[in-house]
């Protein structure tokens, strides 16, 4: 599966992200939108940039109207973090998301403010000590200082292990969970306390056999038709789901959530 990192640096933030993602995925391409533009034959895309004014920028709205049928992961820092919620700034994000991509979700966390622009936040609380405006400019950058920090990257690295993957590593984590249950009933099965399992009861008796089969074939039955019914109404909804105009707005409905 090919990577590209692909980040849009302001202050400094994206880049710190950009080259720590760049060390889980090993060969994965880096790509400064500031300079460079990205190529479209890679599978995965991770969009690293910084939200300075509360909006998207418009060079990542441009790089993902053209990530179509792509796996696409942002990872967003901001410094005004304290103030902007990630719900909010993904709400911003998912109408520029392609309908037919792979998005996996949004990274957040905090981005220094630079020196120089707090220079001029205090500059004019020195004016005017009732400025609201620079009160609460001057909280974030006590806020983010030094991010981001090694927590973020930690947290970083767990966005980006989780995302990677989807659905097939879901079904691995279901059958591994399978089979942990599996184990820990055999041993409970061999430590109870007042029933003592012996070597025969373990033999097959067919008379006992078809009466605990009576009791436990609808239930069997009953599981099966749900399995074929689910398998049946999944396969329908892949290929008519969006089609219908009520599958097309829930499918909306739930992305901008």
């Amino acid at each position: 599966m090919e990577y590209q990192i692909a980040y849009l640096n302001v202050y400094g933030n994206a880049g710190v992200l950009a080259d720590e993602i760049q060390a889980i995925l090993a060969g994965a391409e880096l790509v400064d939108l500031n300079w460079q533009e990205i190529s479209y034959d890679a599978d995965v895309y991770l969009l690293v940039f910084e939200i300075t004014q509360a909006a998207i920028p418009l060079k990542i709205m441009d790089v993902l109207e053209n990530l179509e049928g792509k796996t696409i992961l942002c990872c967003v820092t901001c410094g005004m973090a304290l103030h902007e919620s990630k719900d909010s700034i993904e709400y911003n994000l998912l109408p520029f998301i392609p309908d037919e991509c792979d998005y996996r979700g949004m990274f957040f966390c905090p981005g220094q403010i630079p020196d120089s622009v707090m220079e001029t936040v205090q500059t004019a609380l020195d004016e005017n000590p009732e400025n609201q405006r620079a009160r609460i400019m001057l909280e974030a950058f006590q806020h983010s200082m030094n991010h981001p920090d090694t927590d973020d990257l930690r947290e970083l690295r767990r966005f980006i292990f989780v995302c990677q993957w989807g659905v097939k590593g879901a079904a691995r984590a279901t059958i591994l969970g399978q089979i942990l249950n599996a184990a820990f009933f055999a041993v409970c099965l061999f430590r109870f306390k007042t029933i003592k399992l012996k070597r025969e009861y373990f033999i097959p008796r067919p008379q006992i056999a078809r009466r605990l089969a009576s009791l436990g074939v609808s239930s069997l039955i009953s599981q099966i038709a749900s399995v074929f019914v689910i398998a049946v109404t999944n396969n329908l909804l892949v290929s008519y789901g969006t089609t219908s105009p009520y599958g097309y707005l829930g499918r909306r409905f739930l992305e901008k959530r």
